[in-house]
Parts: C-alpha cells; structure tokens; sequence
C-alpha cells in the first residue's frame, strides 16, 4: 500500500518505509532495508508476469 512506500527522493532512496529484519529478536524493526526493496521489486515483476501470462521461470 501507499503507507508503506517511500515518495521520490524520501528516506535516502529506499522504496519502501517500514520493513523488519527481524521481528522476533527485535532486530531493524519498522526501518527501511535494501533487501526488502529487493523482494519487493521481485514480487511486482512477479505480478506483472502472472497478470500478463507470461512464464516465471527462464528458459
């Protein structure tokens, strides 16, 4: 959703405002994490590729 993601030039070019690295030790709880961009542009090519029927896997 929109709450979660940064705006244009927000919170040093992070796509994403709140992530955790880890919730049960309390670790990088609610801070912005490059891996969890990384996942988070995964999945909406994911999405883009399932909305389009094309294959998920290469060839």
């Amino acid at each position: 959703t929109l709450h979660y993601r940064a705006t244009l030039h927000d919170d040093g070019g992070f796509l994403l405002l709140h992530s955790a690295g880890s919730k049960p030790s309390n670790s990088e709880v609610d801070v912005p994490l490059v891996y969890a961009d990384y996942y988070f542009l995964e999945a909406l090519l994911r999405k883009e590729k399932i909305e389009n029927d094309l294959s998920l896997t290469k060839k």
